[in-house]
């Protein structure tokens, strides 16, 4: 949990980056990734919203980041 409060600061603060844009490449081909009508884009697999995610300290429960 911790590492997604610190996803969502970098989100506001920083915005986006070279390596959350790439992560999030990953996560757009990913058969998991699904559309919430109100957080966008989540992981089915640990339901993290990905904006948020991508840009936290966190890995990708797949192993593909």
């Amino acid at each position: 949990m911790k590492e997604i409060v610190k996803g969502i600061k970098r989100h506001i603060v920083d915005g986006d980056n070279n390596l959350s844009k790439l992560r999030m490449d990953i996560c757009n081909k990913c058969p998991e990734k699904y559309e919430d009508i109100i957080l966008g884009a989540r992981c089915n697999q640990c339901g993290c919203v990905l904006k948020f995610k991508t840009k936290s300290d966190g890995k990708c429960p797949l192993g593909k980041w």
